[in-house]
């Protein structure tokens, strides 16, 4: 699986790899999995909207507390927000998948976030990312649409 895994990095379009995902998995996976440890040691509030997604939930809201676990939410939590980002669920993909970057899809218009500067600075860091998003030879989402 891990060889698998390898060589559709390196061989199958970015576009391809990315194109059938259900928003609402991959955000209960990248809940579990944010790098929370250098957050303000404080409440933290996220936002991400998916403009194109035509399921029931296009907003995820993500509730970090320290020393609890992540909450995620669909609808709007009690708590003003930390840090606003708007993207496409290929954006987000890409970018756990290492087939993009967040500077790369801020450039081409499909991410912007706004908010605590600390956690806009540090967007890259915290993220999650998939083991096999360092393969070399990888194939990129193409920078613009």
């Amino acid at each position: 699986m891990n060889a698998l895994a390898i060589w559709s990095q390196r061989n199958i379009d970015a576009e391809v790899a990315l194109g059938n995902s259900a928003l609402s998995t991959h955000m209960w996976h990248f809940g579990r999995n944010l790098k929370t440890t250098d957050f303000p040691q404080r409440r933290v509030i996220l936002r991400f909207h998916f403009a194109d997604e035509a399921g029931p939930y296009p907003t995820y809201w993500f509730v970090v507390e320290p020393r609890r676990s992540i909450e995620m939410c669909v609808v709007v939590p009690d708590f003003d927000i930390d840090l606003y980002v708007e993207m496409s669920n290929a954006s987000l993909l890409a970018i756990g998948m290492g087939r993009s970057t967040v500077a790369r899809e801020t450039n081409a218009g499909r991410f912007f976030a706004t908010g605590d500067p600390r956690l806009v600075r540090t967007l890259d860091q915290w993220l999650p990312r998939s083991v096999y998003a360092d393969v070399e030879g990888i194939r990129r989402l193409p920078a613009t649409e």
